[in-house]
Parts: structure tokens; C-alpha cells; sequence
């Protein structure tokens, strides 16, 4: 009689598990991985876009992300900063950023870390 119970008892927990594990991956199809869907996330846009004024670029590469809504929260973390041009491409999981002045590395990542994302190297470009 007790293993029936327990049995029951048992099952009744994993069906319930299982319920919340379906809701879950509904959810997440609904509005992505990142927030997409409801929540999209608005691009900041830096008013000015021309490279002529950013004397200052840097390769940044970039791990963690997972969609293309990760790249989009890093790129507006980095726009947000003054004087900043930032494009944050998914798929090569690395930035450009331009800049009127230079950044020091340590604030460009902590900028990318504060948004939940680790910088695995930056360097240098040459413009």
C-alpha cells in the first residue's frame, strides 16, 4: 500500500515537472531566447555614423552570446557610451567598435560584462 502511494506520490510530481518544463518551452519560443517577440529591444542609434570621425577602432571578441537579441544588447551597451560607434555581429561573436577617444580596454569590457557577456580579446585596428 505504501509503494502504491509512493508511486503515485512520484508520478504525480513528474507530471507536474513536466507541465512546467512544456510552459517553460512555450515561453521561450514566444519571445526568444533573449527577449524578442513582446519585448523586443530597441537599437540605440548613434547619431553620428561616420567613420571619418572615429579615429579610434578596436576588434572585440565576444563570448556568451546566443541569438541575435544577445548582440543587439551588447551593441546598445557600447552606443551608449559617449562617442561610440559599435556593431556587434552574432555570428563571428566579435565587435567593432569606434571611438572619437580611446576607451580603455578595461571599460569597454566591463561595459560588455555589466550586460551579462564575457570580452575574450580586444585588439587594435589601424584605420
Amino acid at each position: 500500500m505504501v509503494t502504491i502511494l509512493s508511486t503515485i506520490l512520484l508520478c504525480t510530481i513528474l507530471i507536474i515537472l513536466a507541465v512546467l518544463a512544456f510552459q517553460s518551452l512555450v515561453r521561450s519560443i514566444r519571445s526568444g531566447c533573449c527577449g524578442s517577440g513582446r519585448n523586443a529591444l530597441k537599437k540605440i542609434k548613434v547619431h553620428d555614423r561616420d567613420p571619418r570621425h572615429y579615429s579610434n577602432v578596436a576588434l572585440i571578441r565576444i563570448s556568451g552570446m546566443t541569438c541575435q537579441n544577445c548582440a543587439l544588447r551588447i551593441e546598445n551597451a557600447l552606443n551608449a557610451l559617449q562617442d561610440v560607434d559599435a556593431e556587434v555581429y552574432f555570428e563571428k561573436k566579435e565587435a567593432i567598435v569606434r571611438m572619437q577617444k580611446s576607451i580603455p580596454e578595461r571599460i569597454v569590457s566591463q561595459v560588455v560584462s555589466k550586460v551579462g557577456y564575457t570580452v575574450t580579446a580586444i585588439s587594435k585596428i589601424n584605420n
